[in-house]
């Protein structure tokens, strides 16, 4: 395909790379149910449910992963991200918090794209119940992020946008 690129080669593409996850997901499903104890198992089909956005099965399997130590924080921050995608702000944030307290400072990427993913929550809650409470508490993490990381994402952008949502609120 990329040598001779075709409309029917990228159809076949597509095609088996579709019947390729539907068996690894259908795979990680058989697998789960086999070894329900298993968290890595409910992780890896998190993940793959996350890629067909069926966001309730990504739901339930980081809730269940988190039970395993070494996945409680990736899989909260997964889960925190399955909440925000539904709109559900307080949880994800609720997730974020818990996860970098597990975390306990030990990975600072990992601190940083969870701090992150907390400012974002937090600003969408602040802006949606006009809280200015929120939004100050969002422009504090996001003060953090950029005295650590100034290149960090948008950063940059987010400190501007939050600016003003404060400005707004207050």
């Amino acid at each position: 395909l990329a040598t001779n690129p075709s409309n029917e080669l990228q159809e076949k593409y597509d095609e088996a790379v579709a019947e390729f996850h539907t068996f690894r997901k259908t795979e990680y499903q058989e697998r789960a149910a086999k070894y329900p104890t298993d968290r890595k198992i409910r992780f890896q089909l998190g993940e793959l449910a996350i890629e067909d956005k069926d966001i309730n099965l990504a739901m339930e399997c980081f809730q269940k992963a988190k039970d395993e130590p070494r996945l409680r924080v990736r899989a909260g921050q997964e889960l925190g991200r399955c909440f925000a995608s539904e709109g559900w702000y307080s949880e994800a944030a609720g997730e974020f918090k818990e996860s970098i307290k597990a975390l306990a400072g030990s990975d600072n990427e990992t601190e940083l794209s969870l701090r992150y993913d907390l400012m974002q929550s937090l600003a969408k809650k602040a802006k949606k119940d006009e809280n200015i409470d929120l939004a100050r508490e969002a422009m504090e993490i996001c003060s953090g992020i950029a005295r650590k990381d100034i290149s960090y994402r948008d950063i940059r952008e987010c400190r501007r946008n939050l600016e003003d949502l404060v400005k707004e609120l207050d």
